[in-house]
């Protein structure tokens, strides 16, 4: 088994045994060590000068209702690790994204893109039928949309918390000039991604946008999104 397929099959395994015992905490310490453990990989190859450029375009598996929510944490994911994401004209229709980078990258990408947005659709379930309880009807779309905005929003702070926490350790156990060689790399990976997309598929790459249309939703939101604590990343063996 190569170095690649290892640290995807690591990857999957602890998201896997995550979902069997599902907390707002469990979730969160799921994704962070998944991130941790990619973002040492990537340093480690990096600094062995092991970086290719073998680009794939995978499509990203789906089986849910095509939603904005989702396109844009498969675009955070991404650009986290990487790679970038193309949605299709008619999106809203085929609910069909395509993933552009390495192929273990990709895969990656996949694995924490399907334990997040599962993991978030419970929470959100959760949180509407408290509202329904307190209320006694339930919220109506705009708050469950802007819910998973403010559910993102902290997500993606706590994934940059991961990797910066991977970089700071990294540092100080590293020559500083090599460190900052291997860097440079890895963060060119999603430019290189993107370049390579508007080359071989004639295509412009949008950022794709959320809007926060529900104050009490988004609330709700990053209240679920503040209490998964991934402080504690630890370096997976």
């Amino acid at each position: 088994m190569t170095d690649k397929v290892k640290i995807v099959d690591k990857i999957r395994k602890l998201l896997s045994l995550a979902k069997s015992n599902s907390s707002i905490e469990e979730a969160a310490s799921a994704t962070a060590k998944a991130q941790a453990l990619m973002e040492e990989y990537r340093i480690h190859q990096a600094m062995l000068n092991n970086v290719t450029s073998d680009i794939k375009k995978i499509d990203l598996i789906d089986k849910g209702h095509p939603q904005q929510w989702k396109a844009f944490l498969a675009s955070m994911l991404s650009s986290a690790n990487g790679c970038c994401i193309v949605q299709s004209e008619s999106f809203e229709k085929d609910n069909k994204v395509l993933i552009i980078g390495e192929l273990k990258d990709v895969e990656t990408i996949q694995a924490l893109y399907s334990y997040i947005s599962t993991e978030l659709q419970k929470l959100c379930v959760l949180k509407l039928l408290s509202v329904h309880r307190t209320r006694g009807a339930f919220p109506g779309n705009v708050y469950t949309k802007s819910f998973f905005v403010g559910a993102l929003h902290i997500v993606k702070e706590r994934l940059e918390e991961a990797k910066a926490l991977v970089r700071s350790k990294v540092k100080n156990k590293s020559n500083e000039d090599k460190l900052k060689v291997a860097l440079a790399r890895i963060d060119s990976k999603t430019d290189v991604a993107r370049i390579w997309a508007n080359k071989n598929l004639d295509i412009k790459i949008e950022n794709i946008i959320l809007q926060n249309e529900d104050r009490k939703g988004y609330s709700a939101g990053v209240e679920a999104g503040r209490k998964l604590d991934i402080s504690s990343t630890k370096k997976l063996t």
